[in-house]
C-alpha cells in the first residue's frame, strides 16, 4: 500500500528455511513473516522457532516497529 518493495525471492526463501516451525504459520501470514525475517525485523527464538502464538514484549515490539518504520522511510 505504501509502495514498499518486498525482499527478493532468494532472501524470502532463506528466511523461510531459517524458520523451524514454518508449517505452523497460517498460510495467509507466511509471506509477511518471511519478509520480516528477511528484513531482520524478526529473528525468532534461540531454537529457530517463530512461535507466532507467543506474546511479544514491549521491547521486542519497539524493535519491530522501529525497523518497519525504517523500511518504509527508505521507500518514500
Amino acid at each position: 500500500e505504501k509502495g514498499v518493495t518486498l525482499p527478493d525471492r532468494a532472501a524470502m526463501d532463506g528466511a523461510k528455511a531459517a524458520i523451524r516451525d514454518w508449517e505452523s504459520i497460517p498460510e495467509r501470514y507466511q509471506e509477511a513473516v518471511a519478509a520480516c525475517y528477511a528484513w531482520t525485523l524478526l529473528s525468532g527464538s534461540d531454537s529457530g522457532m517463530f512461535d507466532g502464538s507467543a506474546n511479544m514484549t514491549r521491547a521486542q515490539a519497539c524493535v519491530v516497529l522501529s525497523g518497519l518504520l525504517s523500511q518504509v522511510e527508505e521507500t518514500l
